[in-house]
Formats: C-alpha cells, structure tokens, sequence
C-alpha cells in the first residue's frame, strides 16, 4: 500500500510544474512641478546682523504664497582667516537653503526676478542651483499603485490563458515587486542669479516601470 502512495505522488510530482518568470510594466508621464534651490549667503562683521539678514530673506521668500516653499535652515560660522601662519576672526559668514517650487514656471521665473530685485545688503549672494522640472510625490505614489494593479490583474489573466493553452490547472503563487526609484531629474549647474533669469529646462517625460516576478504552479 505504501509502495503504491509513493508510485501516486511520484506521479503527481511528474505532471506538475513550477513556473517562475519576470515581466515589465511602464507608463509615461510629464513632469508637473518645476523646482529650484536657493542659496542666501550673508557675511557681516556681528553674528546679530547676519541673523537678521537671513531672517529678513527667510520672511520675504515665505511670502510667496503661490509658491511650495521648504526648508529655511541656517547655520552661521566664524569667518577666520589666515596670514602668517595665524587666523583670526574676521566676521561670520551665515547660509540658508530653500527649495522653491510650482506647478507655474511663470511663478518661479517672477520669483527670481524679484529676489534679484529686493537684493540691496552688501555682504550678501543669493544663488540659485538645480532647476528642474519633476512630478510631485503623491502622484508618483499613484502612478506606482497603478502599475502594480496592473501587473496583478495581467497575472490573473495571464493564469487563465495558460490553464487553457496547457490543458493543465495553474495557479498564480506569488507576485514579488522590486524596489523603484523614482525617476531622477536633471540637474543644472550651479549659478548666481541675474536679472535675465535663465531659460526653463525642457519638461522631458519620465518613465515609471516595474519588474514584478511571477511564480506559477501547475498540476
């Protein structure tokens, strides 16, 4: 009896099979936000008038309310410098960072020019960087839920597909989805800010894809 338990499950081991393989699923999209960093740098003989600098600037910029504004945070140093193999103190020097964004460009292009505008301190650079466009996080959340509701209900059809075809009972085991990295934007380089603000990077499409691993089994 025993002997013929083992002939039965060899057999069902024999006609069963273990399917694993990977499939991708993409979609396209235009970046809907175009951000920028701002650097203010004051150097003043007293701490005090750097801070208040940097206050006024931090008040000015949250101002904008048309505008996402983040960050804001400063740190002021010591200025030293060095002759004759000594240093001294020569003032402080004080640094706040902002990321400015908008789904206008219009907004971030009136913005620029106006903080060029309000620059009146000596002692003081205010710098933009890394102007780009890209797509706001919770639409890029979306559009990742998207793309794994579509590969499971792929899978489910893909199951029935293949039960048919093989004239075998399929079952889809697992799912297994990568990590995903949200498309990067593309940098630009560094610059202080002139009156002619410099042109709007090109809005290129951002690609969104997954590589799910299928696991299968059929009897």
């Amino acid at each position: 009896m025993r002997f013929l338990f083992l002939i039965v499950l060899f057999t069902f081991e024999l006609y069963s099979m273990d399917i694993e393989f990977s499939r991708h699923f993409q979609k396209t999209l235009k970046p809907n936000l175009l951000g920028v960093n701002i650097t203010i740098a004051a150097k003043k003989k007293s701490e005090k008038d750097v801070l208040d600098i940097l206050n006024r600037y931090s008040n000015y910029i949250n101002g904008f309310k048309e505008l996402d504004v983040k960050g804001g945070s400063y740190t002021i140093n010591p200025n030293l410098r060095y002759e004759n193999s000594h240093s001294y103190k020569d003032g402080y020097i004080g640094v706040s960072n902002f990321n400015i964004s908008s789904k206008n460009s219009n907004d971030i292009g009136s913005f620029v020019y106006k903080l060029q505008s309000y620059k009146r301190d000596k002692g003081v650079d205010i710098s933009v960087s890394n102007m780009y466009w890209f797509v706001d996080n919770n639409l890029s959340k979306s559009i990742y839920d998207d793309l794994r509701l579509e590969a499971i209900e792929w899978g489910i059809k893909y199951i029935k597909t293949l039960s048919s075809k093989i004239e075998k009972s399929c079952e889809l085991k697992s799912v297994v989805f990568n990590q995903n990295s949200y498309p990067t934007p593309i940098l630009r380089n560094s610059r202080s800010i002139a009156l002619d603000v410099s042109p709007t990077p090109k809005k290129d499409i951002k690609n969104y894809i997954i590589y799910p691993r299928y696991k299968v089994i059929c009897k």
